[in-house]
């Protein structure tokens, strides 16, 4: 097996899916699946396999751990899955990341963490109001939202992320207001917002579509327009559209897939972007286990060979210039916008000459304008961003 590096270059981004949840959120439609033993220990001999091969070329400054639920894991597993990280060379790394629900944190899996080198903790609150969360399917209680902040304090963690999510059905003005307000009172130092996205087939599209609800878009505008200044009220800046942190917090992952630096992803349904050529593992479990331990191999009681590589890699590959349009999309989202000499260290393309004309339009229509050197959104485009994205994207 050919893993996709360029030569004996290192990748400075590693990102780990851990596919488990103890139960799906109703809006959700990430690769997970209900924990058990089994798969478990299945995923964790998979995902042994992976690190093992693509180490040689992996040296992070972030590293980051979704999913799914990381901290659904039990303890034995939890300590297993920081073993493996362990063999890769972490010499280079500043940011650790995990993705935690406030029900599945202990102080056991907490001091797990930090024993294991996690500096920075992302909360999935998604909610303060019960209500709300119930119709969200979430497991955890708003109660245990600031318990679980309270506690990483005391084990030590101060790079503290909170999620929420908005515009979902039937929510007010009001109950976002007192969300927003109680989150600001636990004084994490980034808040990540989320419009509700409702995606095919999840339980709340479904029920979206019976009952006939349609998004308010005028609400849906106030209630963003409320983060904004209820964050910048509290010296909290945006930094993309639904990022927000104080000065040297915000996330330098998310920030090498925004500016379209090369990461690796392990894990089922893990993506990569490796010189300009997206790749993805099998989505399902079963699909990624085969995958990495070929069926020939186990009836053998072989587990030493490189994965399946019709199986392992699904590439996207496209012509450089539409990989190049996607950056720039996708970098736009940041309130910073692009700097056109970044953009062509990035890219190999000028985004003010072979866009010329998407940046004008952008303009004329109020959603983009020029600083000195480069372009970004204006507040009215980064609220319309993926309107504003296709302009850039090229079709072949």
């Amino acid at each position: 097996m050919n893993f996709p590096f360029p030569g004996q270059s290192q990748i400075e981004h590693l990102y780990i899916h851990v596919p488990f949840c103890i139960r799906k959120c109703h809006y959700c439609a990430f690769a997970s699946q209900p924990l058990t033993h089994d798969d478990s220990k299945r995923y964790l001999a998979a995902l042994s396999k992976e690190l093992f091969w693509a180490k040689k070329n992996l040296r992070p400054r972030t590293l980051f751990l979704g999913g799914g639920t990381p901290s659904c894991l039990d303890n034995g597993d939890l300590e297993k899955l920081f073993d493996l990280i362990q063999s890769i060379d972490l010499s280079q790394l500043q940011e650790f990341s995990i993705e935690i629900n406030p029900a599945t944190i202990t102080p056991e899996k907490a001091a797990l963490c930090r024993r294991a080198g996690v500096n920075r903790i992302s909360i999935g609150a998604q909610s303060l109001n019960d209500k709300i969360l119930r119709q969200l399917g979430r497991i955890h209680s708003a109660h245990q939202v600031s318990e679980t902040v309270e506690l990483l304090r005391e084990t030590g963690f101060t790079n503290l992320n909170l999620d929420i999510i908005f515009g979902i059905p039937g929510q007010t003005l009001s109950e976002l207001e007192e969300t927003l307000n109680t989150l600001l009172e636990l004084k994490t130092p980034h808040l990540s917002c989320y419009e509700l996205t409702f995606e095919p087939g999840t339980p709340m599209t479904l029920q979206m579509q019976k009952s006939g609800f349609e998004p308010d878009e005028d609400l849906l505008c106030s209630m963003y327009n409320l983060i904004l200044a209820k964050l910048a009220e509290k010296g909290i800046h945006r930094y993309e559209i639904s990022n927000f942190a104080r000065s040297g917090f915000e996330c330098a992952h998310n920030i090498a897939y925004w500016r379209g630096i090369d990461y690796y992803g392990a894990g089922p349904s893990a993506c990569s972007l490796i010189r300009g050529i997206r790749y993805a593992h099998p989505s399902l479990l079963s699909l990624y286990y085969n995958a990495v331990i070929p069926k020939q191999n186990k009836k053998l009681g072989l587990t030493s060979s490189s994965p399946a590589e019709n199986d392992f890699w699904e590439p996207d590959q496209i012509s450089p210039l539409a990989r190049a349009g996607e950056i720039a999309a996708i970098g736009l989202r940041m309130s910073r916008g692009w700097d056109f000499n970044e953009f062509y260290a990035h890219t190999g393309f000028r985004l003010e000459k072979q866009w010329a004309k998407a940046l004008q339009k952008l303009i004329s229509r109020g959603d983009g304008e020029f600083f000195p050197g480069g372009f970004r959104l204006t507040d009215q485009g980064l609220r319309f961003a993926d309107l504003a994205a296709e302009e850039f994207i090229i079709t072949e």
